[in-house]
């Protein structure tokens, strides 16, 4: 197959990271020029995920109910635009943040070495394809300048990080050792139902740069996972249900067993500037980011309780700018995953639901009215769609029934932040971003007293609920 037509190098002002708010959000102009095509003939999913600046693109295409983000570099990249160009343009449209840009030194790589598996309409202009793997031809001074930008932008994202999580090694390690509730934690996954024993546990390192650990197969005992915690761990997550005598995943024909996880991170479009990345709302200390999020967690608790009956809703803040909310009645438990994925797409667009116009008038109106003196909003005619998209919280479809996601445990420290994921009651959600205490809080044991309190309440509640008897098992037969 033959390659896009080589272009001439862009100036090197291209390698320094934009991040000034002055910087003027280019067009769609610009990759239509270079492609040679209006973006009306580039295919469906791909013109739909960068049409609107801001519209940010996840790892996969479930994040953000988009295409993800490696396959838009591709298609860029392989229809005539320099690797560089497409990148810097992906950061000042807001599509991808610098914390993922070592993601795409790895596609890259891929992409130069031929080893790239793509959808056959990624090849879409100049191209003869005869398979799924490209191999464009790129200029020795375009890849080195690439690689170039991807380190500096990536170094630029994780200095500050880097050096927050040095000093915080022995204070990480202390916490872990005398502090983390990991008994009461495991208590709440606990169900005759899904059994935490059979539950996937993963448990990742404490540096930003580090990766997952401990995956694939479930921990099964409290002991596995206390001799493994150290310094150098910080964050749990917990995943899919085990078979507890194949100890493989369950099928998706089967019941899931696993708490529906509804997780905030993505503000309306229209009020991006609260969460451009993770170091804007600690340096703002992210009070408007949780004004927002009060309401949308009041919402969407008064829809779950009053039209699906959800009673057992467990709530507590990541550690950096995202609520979780956990949904555990048994029904969802017993759910298949088709059956949470049609669950799950009432509550993605509740407009269509014969009680929406009630929320609409008692919820969404009146905090809307709000917004124009509390967040800055401009003040001009809106539809009702508009509103909606103001005044309803989206959530992560990813996290919600993606088959092996895995989603944090409360009490976790960030891996980014360094802040513990603190339990919170509705109308009791954090304030600010400092309400969440970091992991070397000299007062950390008495901040920490309030959210161990509510975990024990939930953990009561569901054991009243639902007659569970909880089982610390140090041991199983397969477990050692």
């Amino acid at each position: 197959m033959r390659g896009p037509v080589k272009k001439k190098p862009i100036s090197d002002t291209s390698l320094v990271p934009k991040h000034s708010k002055e910087v003027q959000i280019p067009t769609i102009k610009e990759m239509e020029l270079a492609i040679g095509q209006p973006i009306q003939l580039w295919p469906r999913y791909i013109a739909n995920a960068v049409k609107t600046p801001g519209n940010k693109l996840g790892y996969s295409a479930e994040k953000h109910s988009t295409e993800a983000r490696r396959v838009v570099f591709a298609f860029l990249i392989n229809n005539g635009v320099s690797p560089t160009r497409a990148l810097q343009w992906l950061l000042d449209r807001k599509h991808i943040k610098t914390d993922c840009i070592s993601e795409f030194s790895w596609i890259f790589n891929l992409v130069v070495n031929g080893e790239y598996y793509t959808p056959v309409d990624v090849f879409f202009h100049g191209w003869i394809c005869k398979s799924r793997f490209c191999k464009p031809v790129f200029e020795e001074q375009e890849i080195l300048r690439f690689r170039s930008m991807v380190k500096t932008t990536a170094t630029h994202s994780v200095k500050n990080l880097s050096e927050a999580f040095t000093s915080r090694l022995v204070a990480r390690k202390h916490y872990f050792k005398h502090n983390f509730p990991l008994t009461l934690v495991c208590k709440l996954l606990h169900s005759k139902l899904s059994p935490w024993q059979y539950r996937e546990i993963v448990v990742q390192r404490g540096d930003a740069t580090d990766g997952l650990i401990g995956r694939s197969v479930p921990k099964l005992s409290m002991s596995r996972i206390s001799n493994g915690i150290n310094f150098k761990w910080s964050s749990l997550h917990a995943g899919r249900a085990f078979d507890p005598i194949t100890q493989s995943p369950l099928a998706d024909v089967e019941m899931l067993r696993t708490e529906l996880v509804l997780e905030l991170d993505e503000p309306p479009i229209e009020l991006a500037h609260l969460t451009e990345d993770v170091s804007d709302a600690l340096i703002n200390n992210g009070i408007l980011w949780w004004k927002w999020l009060n309401h949308a967690l009041g919402i969407l608790h008064y829809i779950l309780g009053k039209y699906f009956g959800i009673t057992q809703v467990f709530m507590f803040a990541s550690g950096s700018k995202s609520p979780h909310m956990w949904c555990m009645d048994e029904f969802l438990l017993r759910q298949t995953h088709a059956e949470r994925t049609s669950f799950f797409k009432i509550l993605q667009d509740p407009t269509q639901q014969p009680w929406w116009t009630s929320v609409f008038s008692s919820h969404c109106l009146p905090f809307y009215e709000t917004m124009h003196a509390t967040f800055g909003l401009p003040e001009r005619s809106r539809s009702l769609a508009e509103i909606v998209a103001l005044t309803y919280p989206r959530f992560d479809s990813g996290v919600a029934i993606g088959r092996s996601h895995i989603h944090r445990m409360p009490f976790s420290v960030h891996e980014k932040t360094g802040r513990i994921a603190i339990p919170f009651l509705l109308g009791r959600s954090p304030k600010q971003t400092s309400d969440m205490p970091l992991v070397d809080d000299p007062h950390l044991v008495a901040r920490l007293s309030e959210p161990l309190r509510i975990l024990d309440c939930a953990i009561q509640s569901r054991a009243a609920a639902f007659g569970i008897e909880f089982e610390p098992t140090f041991s199983r037969a397969y477990d050692r």
